[in-house]
């Protein structure tokens, strides 16, 4: 009798183990992909951006995340005064959202509502919710550079 308590003992020990590592693989998974379903969230990408009128800046978006983005989650910042450009959103034929939010799989346009400080071009920080930004530089393609 006292040789099988003996054999049992590793097996249970075996048996803990093997519990204890599912459930740190468990947690660790969950973690994971929480953390990275929140950096890919609000997943946008600046498509095109251009000049128009008196110079006026226009930024096209893309919304290549498996969520709306809110357009309160996206923030342009305009370099020459370092400070939250105001502008308007608009699908990207001009046509004001429907909602606060761009769509999944779609594009939004983004149009400034001041004049570039610069006679020649304006640069802007565009920042997502998730905390990705892109700077881009926008040239008035009617200036004499």
């Amino acid at each position: 009798m006292m040789s099988m308590r003996k054999g049992l003992t590793p097996v249970i020990a075996v048996v803990v183990l093997l519990l204890i590592a599912a459930a740190l693989a468990g947690a660790s998974w969950f973690y994971t992909s929480t953390y990275v379903g929140g950096l890919t969230k609000y997943n946008i990408e600046v498509r095109d951006y251009f000049m128009i009128g008196s110079r006026n800046a226009v930024i096209l978006i893309a919304n290549m995340g498996n969520n709306d983005v809110p357009v309160s989650e996206i923030s342009i910042y305009s370099k020459d005064t370092g400070q939250i450009a105001q502008g308007t959103w608009a699908d990207i034929s001009g046509i004001p959202l429907p909602g606060p939010a761009v769509e999944i799989g779609e594009m939004a346009r983004w149009t400034s509502d001041f004049t570039c400080n610069t006679t020649e071009e304006c640069t802007f920080f565009v920042v997502s919710g998730a905390g990705k930004s892109q700077e881009i530089v926008i040239r008035d393609t009617n200036s004499t550079i």
